[in-house]
C-alpha cells in the first residue's frame, strides 16, 4: 500500500488511511471510491456508516484541497488523522491557542 503522499488519488489516499483500521477488501475499494469527494458531509456520512462497528467516530471536513479525515476506531483511545490531499501535517497552518 503506497504511502499517503504518493498515492495517486484522493481516493487512494484515503484508502490508505483506513488500511491502519481495517483490512483492505474489493468490497471497501469500491466504497470508498464511490465516496462523493466535494461534499465533506456526505462523505463523513457514507464512512460512518461503512465503518460500523470499526470506528466510534468519523471527521471529514476542510476544503477538497487540504480535506482532514480524523477517525477514532473502536475501541481505541487513538485518533488517526490524515490529510487526503497528500500534503504532510507540518506543512498545515495550525492555530495557536495562548
Amino acid at each position: 500500500m503506497p504511502s499517503l503522499s504518493t498515492a495517486a488519488t484522493v481516493h487512494d489516499r484515503l484508502l490508505t488511511a483506513l488500511a491502519h483500521v481495517v483490512p483492505p477488501s474489493h468490497g471497501l475499494q469500491d466504497a470508498v471510491r464511490s465516496l462523493p469527494l466535494t461534499d465533506p458531509n456526505r462523505m463523513r456520512e457514507l464512512l460512518t456508516r461503512l465503518l460500523t462497528g470499526t470506528a466510534e467516530q468519523v471527521v471529514v471536513t476542510g476544503t477538497a484541497e487540504r480535506r482532514p479525515l480524523a477517525l477514532l476506531p473502536a475501541d481505541s483511545r487513538t485518533w488517526l488523522l490524515a490529510d487526503l490531499s497528500g500534503h504532510p501535517h507540518r506543512d498545515r497552518p495550525w492555530f495557536q491557542l495562548c
